[in-house]
């Protein structure tokens, strides 16, 4: 292995065992109001991942579930466009179209 290889791979190895030492803190969370729209097929982000995501959000907050897999936005256009729709009418003060 080059040493240049060597170097890069000691360097990160060091900056894990330095990241490992310091305590974890909680970013403030996001305080606008927010849709989370998952695919329950997702094979990148698993359902733990997703429902987490809630705990972050300190603004009103919206969990949509869909059959579906990863790619929401190119295969399930439609849907994500209701949701976007849904959540700026709600932003407004305007009724949903559930």
């Amino acid at each position: 292995m080059p040493a240049s290889q060597l170097k890069a791979l000691r360097a990160a190895r060091q900056a894990k065992k330095v990241r490992g030492t310091v305590p974890h803190t909680r970013r403030p969370g996001v305080v606008v109001p927010t849709t989370y729209i998952w695919g329950r097929n997702d094979f990148a982000l698993g359902r733990a991942a997703a429902e987490m995501t809630e705990e972050y959000v300190e603004a009103d907050y919206a969990f949509i579930e869909l059959d579906a897999g990863h790619w929401l936005p190119e295969l399930n256009a439609e849907d994500v466009a209701d949701a976007v729709i849904d959540r700026i009418r709600s932003a407004r003060g305007g009724a949903s179209r559930a």
